[in-house]
């Protein structure tokens, strides 16, 4: 079989990923598969998943939302809605003065992400965006130690990453809400990530840190250059110079068209998304980018043998 259907003929909500984002496919929410397996997880009487909101760490509510957002679960769910008010009354207690500690901006750029998936309606939403635009800093990005005792200097890729999903998913037309100042900080931190290189310490060719040069999944609140680089194509954003070394560390890592299953970062699992040496996300996630920025290589991949 080829790559593409090598990928077709793994789990079914994968499959329907593929269809949707590589095969321009209309394909409606299937809750089957590994999105069902993870709604067999919800505890109905707590309205959780894994007994815990934000940990344990990667069961717990806020984790296995994120997952079944980026399977794609038809938001509509029941399920789905429950954990989302759970978060919703956990993970946002309430606006408190600049200045004053709040929570880890990573937290509210996820749960952004998952209300503006979910299309919620809830004065939450502007509250979110509000922290988070208060909250940029002077280089772009974000820094989850920016309300600390001891203030940093320069954005973190994780927290910069993790808030700008949400917002760019806001941007998709989630919400109206500053929206003209939400696209700005969006563009001002694509910039900060960029003057990266995606991938290096600002001004060298180090990278910023070993694990950032291969693809995880699931990412959980970690940045990789995989990750940067699936953002940019899921917000259009033009091809940059900038990107050349990290979308050529994609086209190297790729073997025959699909890229290795990845180390998955260390955590209690409910169950194993994939196995075998290759991954059909990682694979997926990587096709994704070359769709938007290399087509030769998008269709070469697709059609390439898988052995």
């Amino acid at each position: 079989m080829n790559v593409r259907e090598w990928l077709l003929s793994g789990d079914k909500a994968v499959a329907a990923l593929v269809r949707r984002h590589l095969l321009n496919e209309m394909v409606p929410h299937d809750n089957t598969g590994l999105i069902e397996k993870h709604l067999q997880r919800f505890d109905p009487v707590t309205a959780r998943f894994g007994g815990g909101v934000y940990g344990p760490k990667w069961v717990s509510t806020h984790y296995t939302m994120v997952e079944l957002t980026a399977l794609e679960v038809d938001p509509n769910t029941r399920e789905y809605q429950a954990g989302l008010k759970t978060l919703m009354t956990h993970l946002w207690p309430g606006r408190l003065p600049r200045g004053v500690y709040h929570i880890d901006l990573c937290i509210p750029g996820m749960v952004l992400e998952m209300l503006a998936y979910a299309k919620v309606d809830d004065n939450i939403i502007e509250e979110i965006i509000d922290y988070l635009l208060d909250f940029q800093m002077p280089d772009g990005g974000w820094n989850c130690r920016i309300e600390g005792e001891k203030k940093p200097r320069v954005s973190s890729v994780h927290t910069t990453i993790n808030v700008l999903e949400g917002l760019v998913r806001i941007a998709q037309g989630a919400h109206t809400h500053r929206i003209d100042e939400v696209n700005h900080a969006i563009n001002r931190g694509i910039e900060s990530l960029l003057t990266r290189n995606l991938i290096y310490k600002k001004g060298t060719k180090a990278p910023i840190h070993h694990f950032m040069t291969r693809a995880h999944y699931p990412p959980r609140w970690k940045y990789d250059y995989l990750r940067g680089l699936v953002l940019l194509a899921n917000h259009n954003h033009p091809n940059d110079s900038r990107m050349h070394d990290a979308l050529e560390r994609l086209r190297a890592q790729m073997i025959k068209g699909r890229f290795l299953r990845g180390k998955t970062i260390p955590g209690v699992i409910a169950f194993t998304l994939e196995e075998g040496r290759f991954g059909r996300f990682n694979t997926l996630r990587a096709l994704r980018v070359l769709k938007r920025y290399d087509e030769t290589a998008f269709h070469q991949a697709l059609t390439t043998h898988a052995d």
